[in-house]
């Protein structure tokens, strides 16, 4: 089974949901067949963290900080990545 196919099980359980985001963004963040896609690094991980904050799970916020620090060091230089350091801070 798909990550993607994952995320679209209706009875999942948001933590669940939250996990397969986070892995997601793993998957991509640290592929070498193709170009990573930053973007959707991104837009996964912020979904991820605010559900994080919802849930208000340690355990998804400790992979969530984690998957940050890869992304910043696969973009070290990106103004993009780096300000998703705010939404840590909420």
């Amino acid at each position: 089974m798909s990550l993607t196919q994952i995320e679209a099980i209706p009875s999942r359980s948001a933590s669940i949901h939250m996990e397969a985001l986070l892995h997601h963004v793993l998957v991509e963040v640290t592929r070498d067949d193709q170009p990573r896609n930053m973007e959707q690094c991104i837009n996964l991980w912020v979904q991820s963290i605010e559900g994080t904050k919802k849930l208000q799970s340690q355990q998804r916020m400790n992979e969530a900080l984690q998957i940050y620090a890869i992304m910043r060091a696969v973009w070290p230089g990106e103004k993009r990545i780096k300000d998703l350091r705010d939404y840590l801070l909420d």
